[in-house]
């Protein structure tokens, strides 16, 4: 549960990701209604129609849970879809995790180490042959924005393949490769200087985001004890949103908190 901070502190340095998001809602229904949608999803692309999904994911907590989530899916069912993890960060997080997780956590984790259908990928030919494959698998692969990492190779064999699916679990910061790809107007893509056509199926579990939502941020800024806010991380139309409601909440509170919008140019002594 989420408890006010009452020491007084003179800067705050806080998220801005969904500040334009009101909207957005993370509550265990959506997480629930995500984890259906997995499931139909993996059933459809991979069980029924022998395609492969394939989900770019940030190497540390994402791509660990995800797994997870997978495998109690299909925990103890007749047909379980392979999934691969072809990240070597992401691979020597789950072997850090398998060490350090204590009691009923690492109990389920150590059941996700010894699934059969769990496969690390390590080595560079190993991932190449895994991308010219014709395997109807599930892939997890960093990293989450698309711009570097062995995620960019597998998305080249996939977005022009109307049997596979790209499956966002994030935000993706404007710009970046990913949020191109989730733009639906999107027809054609460029990566590494080459143009693929849009013909793969894209979907977001919107719920898997590990940002705060807007009602959060907004109670838990204005809660806090400080002389200045500073907001970083995200669009600057969702900063200056969140910026302008955080001000109208301190202006009723009558509290003198300041609130800045990151920028490049910013700068302020400790």
């Amino acid at each position: 549960d989420y408890q006010p901070i009452e020491q007084f502190v003179d800067l705050a340095i806080c998220e801005g990701t969904y500040g334009d998001r009101p909207d957005l809602k993370t509550t265990m229904k959506e997480r629930n209604n995500d984890l259906e949608k997995l499931k139909s999803i993996i059933d459809t692309q991979i069980r029924d129609m022998k395609g492969r999904v394939v989900v770019p994911t940030f190497a540390q907590s994402r791509c660990q849970q995800l797994a997870l989530m997978v495998y109690e899916l299909y925990k103890g069912e007749e047909w379980q879809p392979k999934v691969y993890i072809d990240s070597p960060l992401s691979i020597a997080i789950f072997k850090e995790y398998a060490d350090i997780l204590e009691g009923e956590d690492k109990e389920k984790f150590d059941e996700l180490m010894k699934w059969d259908k769990l496969v690390f990928v390590h080595e560079s030919e190993e991932s190449k042959s895994l991308v010219s494959s014709k395997e109807s698998c599930f892939i997890l692969s960093s990293a989450g924005m698309c711009n570097v990492g062995r995620i960019r190779h597998h998305l080249k064999a996939v977005i022009p393949d109307p049997n596979a699916t790209v499956l966002f679990v994030g935000f993706s910061t404007p710009g970046s490769l990913a949020a191109i790809l989730r733009d639906k107007k999107t027809k054609l893509i460029n990566i590494d200087d080459k143009e693929y056509k849009c013909r793969c199926a894209s979907y977001s579990l919107k719920s898997m985001s590990g940002h705060m939502p807007f009602d959060q941020m907004l109670q838990t800024y204005t809660d806090l004890n400080c002389n200045k806010i500073v907001l970083h991380h995200g669009s600057t139309f969702a900063k200056e949103t969140l910026a302008k409601a955080l001000r109208e909440k301190f202006e009723k509170e009558c509290k003198t908190t300041r609130v800045v919008i990151a920028n490049s140019s910013l700068k302020f002594n400790l």
